[in-house]
């Protein structure tokens, strides 16, 4: 299975907990506002991995490749290449704009399986509110990789990690009923080819669900946010 694409989520409000969060991470962050290495600029925004949360928006040089961590000052980074015209003149966007952004390259998709058939299992065991993990391009950055967390919407927990193994993480919320009975119908239209994941069969990154050794038909394609 092809890893999931990225693509904006629909806004969100933030509170005001949030949004002064966000303000105080912006003001941190204009320490590394350096043009010469590529960082031409800062600014407030919203975590589309993370709909709900405050982010520091981080603009880069588009001809340059740019470092940038993932947090700041305890906030999400969306990464936005761009140029020092756009920044000057306030006409840089403050979201991506990804359904032209490139593939991850296998090494970095590599990887990315590789964290997560690290803490698929372990997560979702000690998480009863998580019913999948899967793997695809981070929101916002989407030139990295991140774990693709499944959460039920009835139940997100009050603290969600904003990385795992060092990967962002992009969370999924759903109604854990839908997937059921989604997976229900799938089942009995498709009940003579119900899959099952061979011994040693390498992991594609399609997620780990509750029924981990079975081909779940709602997981076939990638899930996009809510």
């Amino acid at each position: 299975m092809a890893p999931a694409s990225a693509r904006a989520a629909p806004t969100r409000l933030l509170s005001d907990e949030e949004f002064s969060r966000g303000l105080q991470a912006t003001t941190l962050a204009r320490a590394l506002v350096n043009p010469s290495i590529g960082i031409l600029g800062v600014a407030s925004g919203k975590s589309n991995d993370r709909p709900g949360e405050s982010a520091v928006v981080v603009y880069v040089d588009e001809n340059m490749a740019v470092s940038v961590p993932s947090e700041i000052g305890g906030a999400r980074t969306i990464v936005i290449p761009t140029n020092a015209r756009a920044v000057a003149t306030g006409s840089a966007p403050t979201t991506n704009f990804v359904s032209g952004a490139p593939s991850l390259p296998p090494s970095e998709l590599a990887a990315a399986i590789a964290v997560k058939q690290q803490y698929a299992r372990n997560l979702m065991q000690q998480n009863p509110e998580f019913f999948g993990i899967g793997v695809g391009q981070s929101i916002d950055n989407p030139r990295e990789a991140s774990l693709i967390v499944y959460v039920d919407k009835r139940r997100i927990p009050a603290l969600l990690p904003q990385a795992i193994g060092g990967l962002r993480t992009r969370y999924v919320f759903m109604s854990r009923l839908h997937v059921t009975r989604s997976y229900s119908l799938a089942s009995r239209r498709q009940s003579h080819c119900v899959l099952h994941r061979a011994a040693g069969q390498p992991d594609t990154g399609q997620p780990d669900t509750e029924q981990p050794d079975r081909f779940d038909p709602t997981l076939r394609r990638p899930l996009g946010l809510p």
